[in-house]
């Protein structure tokens, strides 16, 4: 294989696994979207892939989202990276391939309201963790 093949067939990969991500991403947003989030997509991931807006009578509520396609992925690690680092709910999605996502919440004060859980569980699915700081 020549090198010029060699690099064509490692752009190819990248793209795959790229796309692979982006459509698990948009599919995160469509299922917190579905049941009242407001989502944007964060260019270039940076700082996460989503960020998820939630609304009621008395508060706003902003969580941060990463969004991983992985089978060895530890979710609490990187929802906790996220939280020490901004200071706001963090949120890793997990497909690992099966039909049911993995997710794990870092919360800090003050919190986020029950409801607001209730509603990404129903989003997202049942396997799922969080951590309150």
């Amino acid at each position: 294989m020549s090198q010029v093949e060699a690099e064509r067939e490692s752009r190819g990969s990248l793209r795959r696994a790229y796309l692979k991500g982006y459509r698990f991403e948009q599919n995160v947003r469509k299922a917190l979207e579905n049941v009242g989030f407001t989502v944007f997509r964060c260019a270039g991931s940076k700082p996460c892939d989503l960020v998820a807006i939630c609304r009621d009578d008395e508060r706003i509520g902003v969580i941060l989202i990463e969004c991983k396609v992985s089978e060895k992925l530890n979710p609490s690690v990187v929802s906790q990276r996220l939280y020490e680092e901004y200071r706001l709910p963090a949120l890793c999605v997990v497909d690992r391939g099966r039909t049911i996502w993995e997710w794990h919440a870092t919360i800090g004060p003050p919190g986020l309201p029950y409801r607001w859980l209730s509603m990404m569980r129903d989003a997202l699915g049942p396997r799922y963790d969080y951590k309150t700081l």
